[in-house]
């Protein structure tokens, strides 16, 4: 069974115009995914930043607050008590006295 000329030009403008806005759709798609890459997921609010304690750490302070902790990280080796009996119980080292 033969189209009729018509029915056939209908039927491939429909065609080509469901490609185009398939085409579009897609492209949208993909700039909206890369706009959302382009931002971090966590951010804080203006005035704070992450604390970074450890990795993965995104807990907002202030910078006051994110100095003391780089502090403390930095001489945490210095604050171990070795002879300390939570370290026993606890596993791993306890901490001086303070």
């Amino acid at each position: 069974m033969m189209l009729s000329s018509k029915k056939l030009y209908v039927s491939m403008k429909s065609m080509i115009l469901s490609a185009i806005m398939a085409a579009f759709a897609a492209a949208v798609l993909v700039i909206v995914a890369h706009a959302q890459d382009a931002y971090p997921a966590e951010v804080c609010s203006p005035g704070y930043v992450w604390r970074d304690a450890f990795f993965g750490d995104h807990v907002c302070v202030i910078p006051e607050t994110k100095a003391q902790v780089d502090y403390d990280n930095r001489h945490a080796s210095e604050r171990i008590d070795e002879n300390s009996l939570s370290g026993a119980v606890f596993g791993g080292d306890g901490c001086l006295p303070g």
